[in-house]
Order: C-alpha cells, then structure tokens, then sequence
C-alpha cells in the first residue's frame, strides 16, 4: 500500500540516518556488497541497518533474489525523501563548519589542466590565510570534474566552461580568453599581434591531448575553419608543453592565460572565428556553497586581478 507524504515524514524523524544512507545507497548501486563498499562498512553490518528500517516502516524495500535488488512501490516512494533527509544533513554539517570562522573543515576543489596556473598562486594564500582547512585538490579533465561534482566529491571546480553542461551543475564567468599560439619569447613569431592556422601549420607543432580544454577547443574551431595541423608531440599537460615551447623551435595551441607565469614564452591570439572562452567556476545547483569555497573564489580573482562584480551569492 502506498504511504502518504505525512506518514513518510513522520516516520523519517525517527530513524537514523545510518538506515537511511543504507537505504539510499542500495537503491543507488543495485548491489548490497558494493553498497557496503562505498559506504565503508560490512555487507552483514549493511543488511542490519535496512532490515531495521523496514521493521520501523513495516513494509519491505527492496525485492531481492539470488541476481537482482529493486525498488519494491514502498522503497519508490521512500527515496526522494530518504536522499532530501540526507543532503539537508550533510549541509547542516557545512554550516556548523562555516559558523566556526573557518577554523576547521575540508575544500574539495578541482581543477583542470588550463587552470592549474591559475590556481597556483591562490593555493599558496589560502594555506597560510586558512591552515586550519585541509585543502584537496584533483586535477581532471572537464567531464570528469562534472561528474564528481553530481556525486559531491568536490565542493566547486574551475574551468572554461564547456558547450554541453549537465542541468544540475550551475556556472559563473569569471573572464574570458582566446586560444593562443604559444611560442618562446625569441620565435620568430613572438612579435605578431595576431595569427592565423594556416601560419601556425606551417611550424613543428606540439599539441594538447584530446580530452583536455585546450584541445577540445582546438578542435572545435576545427571544425568550422578545417586546417591539417600535424603535431609532432601530443601531451595531456601544460607544464612539459610550455617547457619545450620556451626551447625556441616548437609551436603549441593554449589559452590565453596560460602564458601568465612563463615570462619566456608569449601567446598570439589566433585569428579565427569563434575563438572565445570562458572561464568559470561550477557548483551543483540547490546544494549548500561553503564560505571556504566562496573565499577560494575571491582569491582566485584578486590574486589574478580578474575583474569581477561579486554576485549575491557570495553576500
């Protein structure tokens, strides 16, 4: 039989929410052993904790045989509920962090490779601004920061933001910038204002991997101004590309602010249309934004003199 709203609530104020988080996390994998694996406990200890949550609720959860678990109408109706109890939990648990004038807590911040420059400088001043706040940081790719920020593994991420973005990640321009030919600050080209493909093809070039910004942006203006660039090095990392580059032979494609802190290589803007990006951070919609990651994010801009009207969100 189908549980009214109000049963559900009044039923979720007085469990646990160790049964809950079980709950949750079987409807999640399908799957009671890897369920106590992602939650760090037993399969046994797991199986305790439902079975106790469905004596309270006097009704079974989960259909369950020797190859599936699902949902049964009951458990359907709990989740919403049981995954709503949780995140307002979890964000108690931020606010009491936040109310202790950032004393204490954890900053789960990722980044991608065209931004680990940016960030350098804005990690070694919060340290010592904050040294009580562990700082965690996870260079990715793009897709792979959405993804860990849908499953809360990082508190915000800084990236240029891509063409496709999942609905419930949110995004606010810092800067723009342009992709650029990266040359030492002696190349022959060092002196132009701006270039075309069609000159950068014409020098031995070393490339960013696909999967990383730069690279994706690349071959997106591609598409539309088809040049055959044939790199002769393919890195997933800037630093090593920007050493060679300041080598004085070699050619690469980046952004703009990747230059920033290389005085012995310069960037040209390419002369192509559709050659702007935006820089952002992104955080998951509807879901508490801790003082430590608002602070991270004013440092980010005044370290590097981004100028930027700070929005509601950080009053």
């Amino acid at each position: 039989m189908k549980m009214s709203n109000f049963a559900v609530r009044r039923l979720l104020e007085i469990m646990e929410l160790r049964q809950l988080k079980a709950f949750v996390k079987i409807a999640e994998t399908c799957n009671f052993s890897l369920a106590a694996k992602e939650l760090y406990t037993t399969q046994s200890a797991l199986s305790q904790s439902l079975k106790k949550l469905e004596e309270e609720l006097g009704t079974t959860l989960f259909h369950r045989d020797n190859h599936n678990v699902r949902l049964t109408e009951a458990g359907d109706e709990l989740l919403p509920y049981a995954k709503k109890t949780i995140e307002e939990s979890d964000n108690c648990v931020n606010r009491m962090h936040d109310l202790m004038n950032m004393k204490c807590g954890t900053l789960n911040i990722g980044v991608t490779h065209s931004f680990r420059i940016l960030t350098s400088d804005t990690l070694n001043v919060f340290v010592k601004r904050y040294p009580n706040i562990k700082l965690n940081i996870f260079y990715k790719t793009n897709d792979e920061l959405q993804n860990m920020l849908l499953h809360k593994e990082i508190d915000v991420a800084l990236a240029f933001k891509p063409d496709v973005i999942h609905d419930q990640i949110e995004s606010h321009n810092l800067f723009e910038d342009k992709l650029c030919a990266i040359v030492a600050k002696d190349h022959a080209l060092a002196s132009k204002r701006s270039i075309t493909l069609e000159e950068i093809a014409e020098y031995p070039l070393i490339l960013p991997a696909e999967g990383t910004q730069a690279r994706t942006m690349i071959d997106k203006v591609l598409k539309t101004h088809p040049v055959d660039l044939n790199p002769r090095i393919v890195i997933n990392e800037i630093t090593p590309i920007l050493m060679l580059v300041s080598y004085g032979e070699m050619v690469s494609i980046l952004s703009g602010i990747s230059t920033k802190t290389r005085p012995d290589v310069v960037g040209i803007p390419i002369d192509v249309a559709g050659n702007t990006m935006e820089g952002a951070f992104h955080i998951l919609k509807n879901s508490y934004f801790k003082q430590s990651a608002k602070e991270f994010i004013k440092m980010v801009c005044e370290t590097h003199l981004l100028r930027l009207k700070m929005n509601s969100l950080f009053n």
